[in-house]
């Protein structure tokens, strides 16, 4: 990804409460007996309680050495857990990059991707058509949940299966003025949208609201998706809250009909 400067908003943690709560970690977890899950809980709970926030720098595998008296086994293996856990990133020659403050099993009550489709996603690369400055009118502020007057960037882009030479959809999104570089970050990017705008801008999704309706393509969209005009299509909106319930970016995706399924599988507790 193309580096650039970003503002990264830090939660600010007193130092009292923040030892208070590792000391706690630390008994939980005794250094003599981590386990390399036991370091990846305590790594967590650090995570969790602001030490590292998200967009900073992990410590290094010889660091968290030396802190805990673990080996290195042990150290890459807490790491590989955080990396599972979709908390923390891994790049060569970089090193461990928070992503997320909390394990995504836990962000999300119910996933909004099946297997299928992130298998699909991770086949897809974005590609910007228009990014353009806009002010929420009422109409727009119905569908996407923005507040009528809230200052926007509004970006069109295609989402398109690689090899492929048709478009799998057609995405209109609508975010904060403030997070208008996005529009240049997502240029050719495989990884899901909100998760990009999470990393780069730590803002923190803690909601995804969706409706799925079946509409026809207009003239304009059958031209853009090169399909047949009136083609059905799958509409997809979704809204990306915060915690306190307000819009970080809304969504809105057409899907041919012939080029996109979405498929669900339920187990049933007894």
């Amino acid at each position: 990804m193309r580096q650039e400067c970003v503002a990264v908003e830090f939660h600010v943690v007193s130092q009292a409460k923040l030892s208070k709560e590792i000391t706690a970690a630390l008994r939980k977890h005794p250094r003599s007996k981590l386990t390399p899950a036991g370091l990846a809980q305590l790594l967590k709970d650090e995570i969790g309680a602001g030490r590292y926030a998200v967009g900073a720098q992990m410590p290094t595998e010889v660091e968290m050495q030396q802190r805990f008296g673990v080996s290195r086994y042990c150290a890459r293996a807490a790491f590989q857990a955080l990396k599972d856990s979709g908390m923390v990133s891994a790049r060569a020659g970089i090193g461990h990059q928070v992503l997320a403050a909390e394990p995504a099993d836990q962000r999300y009550m119910q996933s909004s991707s099946t297997l299928a489709e992130l298998v699909q996603l991770a086949q897809t690369t974005l590609h910007v058509l228009d990014a353009r400055d806009g002010i929420v009118d009422a109409a727009l502020s119905q569908q996407t949940g923005h507040a009528v007057g809230a200052e926007i960037v509004e970006i069109t882009a295609l989402r398109t299966k690689r090899g492929a030479n048709l478009p799998t959809a057609l995405l209109n999104l609508s975010l904060h003025r403030s997070h208008a570089m996005m529009a240049r970050y997502m240029e050719g990017e495989a990884e899901p949208f909100h998760i990009v705008l999470e990393r780069r801008y730590g803002v923190k999704i803690a909601e995804v609201q969706q409706r799925i309706i079946s509409v026809d393509a207009d003239a304009k969209s059958s031209r853009i998706l090169q399909c047949a005009a009136r083609q059905p299509c799958l509409k997809i909106t979704r809204r990306f809250l915060d915690a306190q319930g307000a819009v970080i970016f809304a969504s809105v995706g057409l899907y041919p009909s012939d080029r996109f399924s979405h498929d669900t599988a339920f187990k049933v507790n007894r």
